[in-house]
């Protein structure tokens, strides 16, 4: 064979490689592109032409590799545009939900369920034929619920080297403390995680392929100017660390409900097929990893993380206006006289003496039971008023615990409930007939000092919406910032300012937020926790009435119980479920059966996130390199310049150098708040230090000098002298009880470095 001719096929083959690995990068941006700027598939062909205009034009040879057509274009970025794998069919009336192979087979195009809130069957119409070319007709469903199954999901998740890793973190953690730390700081710390059983009677989650699963269902609204709501159902893997476990990247969307409205009272025929596939997995199923390997892979849902509605809606314990309105206990909250039902008010305060009786999961599964053997709606009716439950499709699991697994939902309960609630009766609200606390002579003091306050906090905690702080600004105010003014504006912006019960009452409230928000707690915070909730619940009844304790006053006092089973509140709170209820509401649609697109938008992002292309072979300006390296990060954080390597000209610089680090490995605020040795009480009895911002300069060590200066030597082949200073606007936040609740500096002012270069 003649060595030019292999030599010359070789060379052939490897530019082939290289065209296709630019083909596909420049597929996947474009795909990024359009679903970041909801560019719709009129405009991205658009570009298609353009540059595939551009390529023959100068004759370029990627030509014959490049996509024309929107079909084309997935098929070279690697991607599926996958709808839901068997859609079900929906009953437009009552909700109920059948498998469509079904209804064609069984020629039944009527629904047929007798709801426990009907006496007759339904019969309304599910199917109807649609027209088409050539005088044909097909069955088409009115309503289409569209889920993907967990077990789908995982398949693809278990193909990703890096899910792998991610879900070692428990055995990894439980190596590292054994016996060394007893405080609690992710799920695997919990009392569940390490007493949760498998079906041979050992330790569940011992095994690292055992994984545990957590489940939000919240509703939204798409439109903006229309009422109408879909719901949707995520899920997400427990053994993940927290600081991954909530990003989009694995984080799965198995179900929409459809609109045009919420279930009224419970959700049981969407859960049903969910709850399908988790018995499938309870059992376990053969999975293929990345690497060709095939393990057996089980999971559990060990975790319902809702607000009140949904929770209720999941686990069909009845609402907080009934007689046993708390799904954690057998309190039956006090009505007011001559009142029934959802009218008049209720007081949920519960005294310190009081021994409440919690519920189990034996006697609820019992009161279920009852309530499906009952036969007629009254009697249905009747028991479920006596017990306070329902029967939820969650418990066809054997080992799901209606009562534990369902968490305290902190964000709403603390931040939109208890903070929001006590701020409105101290401000005042529109909507309460009762007198504020703050006296309006003392409103301009209140007003002045939050001002005041306001301008001493760093950028990176936020700012509160504007300085009237009336009932208009309080209704529009998110979770975070109810959280940042219970901790840091509401003890010395209302010290002195309203009655001592009233005060004591928001002080005590300030505490445990602040007990609350720690990424780690001990035996000791937790009993401090549970005293301070307790102290501010008999606080607030004596400040403001037992008819003001609402139905969150009661649910805080069981917060402590999901802390102990899950580990501190941000591992199950609902801020990042809410972000991503955001991303999906935020989808581009045509306004037309929506649901189907919104789940395929989200796994057509799910698909991207996962797509990395190696152009190692790829030389790139840094005028290009550095744009799209930005945009690329806002998908996949930091990790994305390790995985998308683009060689730059040999005209480095400077500014292109990885950020050096501090020679000892500490954070810089950590270093800030060595130096800082003026600290400024802002109020004398307020139990908080609030560091201000300073500038502080920072020159490199002898070490890190020269192995930068070496660097530039190898880069330039030539004697190279360095000088290096960094400058840096460092902000500290407040130091609460110890610990500092803190982000880090300021992102503008992150990394202001300096590189001089001596080349001559």
């Amino acid at each position: 064979m003649n060595p030019g001719a292999s030599r010359n096929s070789s060379q052939t083959a490897q530019s082939d490689d290289i065209a296709m690995s630019l083909s596909q990068w420049i597929s996947v941006v474009l795909l990024k592109l359009q679903l970041q700027f909801q560019l719709s598939n009129r405009i991205l062909l658009l570009i298609l032409n353009i540059i595939s205009f551009l390529m023959v034009l100068i004759s370029h040879p990627l030509q014959q590799y490049f996509p024309t057509t929107i079909h084309q274009l997935f098929k070279v970025a690697g991607v599926k545009q996958e709808n839901s794998p068997n859609p079900c069919v929906v009953c437009p009336s009552c909700g109920a939900v059948y498998q469509f192979e079904d209804l064609l087979s069984s020629a039944t195009y009527m629904c047929t369920k007798q709801s426990s809130q009907q006496a007759r069957k339904c019969n309304e119409p599910l199917l109807y034929k649609k027209k088409l070319a050539y005088y044909r007709e097909r069955w088409v469903p009115f309503k289409l619920f569209h889920y993907f199954p967990p077990s789908t999901m995982l398949r693809e998740f278990f193909q990703q080297e890096k899910f792998c890793q991610l879900i070692e973190g428990p055995c990894k953690h439980r190596e590292a403390h054994q016996g060394i730390d007893s405080r609690l700081s992710e799920v695997w710390d919990g009392k569940l995680w390490k007493e949760f059983s498998n079906q041979d009677g050992g330790v569940f989650f011992d095994n690292k392929y055992h994984l545990g699963l957590c489940l939000n269902v919240d509703w939204f609204r798409p439109f903006s100017r229309s009422t109408y709501k879909v719901g949707a159902m995520f899920m997400s893997v427990l053994n993940i660390p927290r600081g991954q476990r909530m990003k989009q990247r694995w984080t799965m969307l198995v179900g929409i409900i459809p609109g045009p409205s919420e279930p009224k009272i419970d959700i049981n025929d969407y859960l049903a097929p969910i709850v399908n596939d988790l018995l499938d997995l309870w059992k376990g199923i053969d999975i293929k990893f990345y690497n060709g390997e095939e393990r057996l892979v089980k999971a559990a849902l060990v975790s319902i993380a809702c607000d009140m509605p949904a929770c209720r809606k999941v686990t069909q314990f009845l609402g907080h206006k009934a007689n046993l309105g708390c799904n954690k206990c057998k309190f039956r909250p006090e009505r007011e006289s001559g009142t029934q039902g959802a009218s008049g008010r209720m007081s949920y305060y519960t005294p310190t003496n009081s021994h409440l009786e919690m519920r189990t999961n034996r006697e609820v599964r019992e009161q279920a039971k009852q309530y499906t053997n009952a036969s007629t709606k009254a009697e249905k009716d009747r028991v479920a008023k006596a017990n306070g439950v329902r029967y939820s499709e969650l418990l066809r699991l054997p080992y799901f615990d209606p009562v534990t697994m369902a968490t305290v939902d902190v964000m709403h309960a603390f931040f939109l409930g208890m903070v929001a609630h006590e701020t409105a009766l101290i401000l005042g609200d529109r909507q309460s007939s009762t007198q504020p606390v703050l006296e309006f002579r003392n409103h301009a003091a209140f007003r002045q000092r939050l001002k005041a306050l306001g301008k001493q906090v760093p950028l990176d905690i936020g700012r509160l919406p504007g300085s009237t702080f009336d009932s208009d600004t309080m209704s529009k105010m998110t979770a975070a910032q109810w959280k940042n003014f219970a901790c840091i504006y509401a003890r010395p912006c209302l010290n002195g300012l309203i009655p001592s019960q009233a005060y004591r009452s928001i002080r005590l409230l300030a505490e445990a937020v602040e007990l609350l928000v720690q990424e780690s707690m001990t035996s000791e915070d937790i009993d401090q926790l549970q005293k301070t909730i307790q102290d501010h619940h008999e606080a607030f009844c004596r400040a403001y009435g037992k008819w003001n304790v609402t139905v969150n006053y009661h649910l805080a006092l069981h917060t402590v119980a999901s802390i102990q089973n899950y580990g501190p509140a941000n591992n199950f709170w609902l801020f990042a479920y809410e972000r991503q209820n955001a991303t999906v509401a935020g989808a581009p649609t045509n306004g037309i059966a929506i649901e189907g697109q919104l789940l395929k938008q989200y796994n057509l992002r799910h698909q991207l996130e996962s797509k990395y292309v190696d152009l190692h072979n790829i030389t790139m300006t840094p005028q290009l390199q550095h744009p799209l390296s930005q945009f690329l990060e806002s998908w996949h954080g930091k990790e994305t310049s390790q995985n998308v390597n683009c060689n730059l000209h040999s005209e480095l610089q400077a500014a292109a150098i990885a950020t050096i680090t501090h020679p000892q490995g500490e954070d810089l605020m950590q270093i800030q708040l060595k130096l800082d040795t003026e600290n400024e009480k802002l109020v004398h009895d307020w139990p908080m230090m609030l560091y201000p911002p300073s500038r502080k300069n920072y020159t490199m060590d002898q070490e890190s000098q020269k192995q930068l200066t070496d660097h530039f030597q190898y880069l330039y082949k030539r004697e190279v002298s360095l000088c290096w200073k960094q400058k840096s606007t460092l902000c500290s936040l407040p130091n609460q009880w110890g610990h500092l609740n803190s982000s880090s500096m300021q992102n503008s002012k992150k990394k202001s470095s300096v590189v001089l270069l001596d080349c001559s």
